[in-house]
């Protein structure tokens, strides 16, 4: 059994207008459980399509680079993590610190967002949002 949906449900039953009181009905218990069902799906829907929107967009920037060139994969890792770190892309890729930040200065300025506001040990991803 797994357990990734959790996180999910979770930010969609904070998120929900709904809260529970003890004197509440049986009803209106299952009903503001489904509203914050449909809150998390509704979440979980408008992140899949930030993310295929991004992956259009990162595919365009990476359909001109070179056969060897490392920007595809490092594409590929803003995809399947929430976050990438100068010392995982270079520990991933086998490249250089400042190859990566060549990179991520080639991918655009919308994509990717640096999401932590420092100078120094900073992160980047796709989504801003996972992080709260």
């Amino acid at each position: 059994m797994t357990t990734s949906h959790l996180p999910s449900l979770s930010a969609g039953l904070r998120k929900s207008p709904f809260r529970w009181r003890r004197k509440d009905t049986f009803q209106v218990r299952i009903a503001g459980l489904l509203s914050g069902f449909e809150k998390a799906a509704q979440e979980t829907m408008d992140q899949l399509d930030r993310l295929s929107i991004a992956q259009e967009q990162l595919a365009r920037h990476c359909q001109s680079c070179r056969s060897h060139s490392r920007l595809p994969e490092f594409a590929r890792m803003f995809l399947s993590r929430p976050l990438v770190t100068i010392p995982m892309a270079r520990q991933d890729l086998g490249v250089t610190a400042a190859a990566v930040d060549r990179m991520i200065r080639q991918l655009g300025p919308a994509l990717p967002r640096e999401l932590t506001g420092r100078d120094r040990y900073r992160a980047w991803g796709i989504l801003g949002r996972l992080i709260e």
